[in-house]
């Protein structure tokens, strides 16, 4: 099992409840100087929004940091 958190507007508390169970939750955080993915998968998602870092804010608190992707393409090879 694998919850995959959506870009745009992440989980916030079904995050929270994701990690307390256990189950891995996977997020995308696009470096500050790159907020639209340059690639040719999904070049409208925005993650400089305070609704799109929340997931990977939850995940690196939870001592997880290599289940947050840098990149769309990263973000998929994850699922």
């Amino acid at each position: 099992d694998v919850f995959l958190d959506t870009p745009s507007y992440n989980a916030h508390t079904v995050g929270c409840d994701t990690l307390y169970a256990g189950v891995p939750m996977i997020s995308l955080l696009l470096p500050d100087n790159d907020s639209k993915n340059t690639g040719d998968t999904c070049q409208d998602v925005r993650t400089d929004k305070l609704a799109s870092r929340v997931g990977a804010s939850l995940i690196k608190a939870a001592n997880i940091p290599e289940l947050v992707a840098s990149d769309m393409v990263q973000y998929e090879e994850f699922m």
